[in-house]
């Protein structure tokens, strides 16, 4: 009998230190962007502030979680013929070997800790949690990549290494408010 009551206060410790303490906001303090042009939409929290899109980004947001600053995005890639793949075909040809080497031209010190397949705006994608230094700064990364035809989408959310574990609940919030909008009629 002395059994249950040890296991109920550990149930209560996990449950006081674990999800409760996610910071991410309320529905009412998100605000939703999308775009006609590519079909898609994602919310992020109000507060923060949306930047000018760097190169290939729809949208570049930034802003504090938790006393640290998170940065997410969306990115479209066009690559001709891509819709000729299914994304099995396509992802199959992606290993982390070839994420690495890609990814360690701008960061030598690259760390791959998650590299598999889960859903993004309810299509099947590509996840990949890695780490490293980024313009004199160490990182922790969220990305997801789904395809849309020809086109390739990255969400990803990034901040300093040392908050990551601390924001990375939050990052998969923002990051599965990303949808993909129904063709208008």
């Amino acid at each position: 009998m002395k059994k249950l009551p040890i296991i109920l206060l550990l149930f209560l410790l996990i449950r006081s230190t674990g999800a409760d303490q996610v910071s991410y906001p309320n529905m009412p303090n998100l605000k939703r962007f999308s775009n006609e042009e590519y079909q898609v939409s994602i919310q992020f929290p109000s507060h923060w502030k949306t930047e000018a899109p760097l190169r290939n980004e729809i949208w570049l947001s930034q802003g504090k979680i938790d006393n640290s600053i998170g940065i997410c995005f969306v990115r479209v890639s066009e690559v001709a013929g891509l819709r000729l793949s299914s994304p099995d075909e396509f992802f199959s040809q992606t290993d982390e070997e070839s994420f690495v080497k890609l990814t360690s031209m701008s960061m030598p010190d690259l760390k791959v800790h998650l590299f598999d397949m889960a859903y993004l705006g309810g299509r099947k994608s590509r996840r990949i949690i890695y780490s490293g230094t980024d313009s004199g700064v160490k990182t922790g990364n969220v990305i997801y990549q789904a395809l849309d035809g020809d086109r390739i989408f990255t969400v990803g959310c990034l901040s300093e290494f040392s908050a990551f574990n601390i924001v990375y609940n939050d990052f998969e919030a923002i990051i599965s408010r990303f949808k993909f909008e129904a063709e208008k009629p």
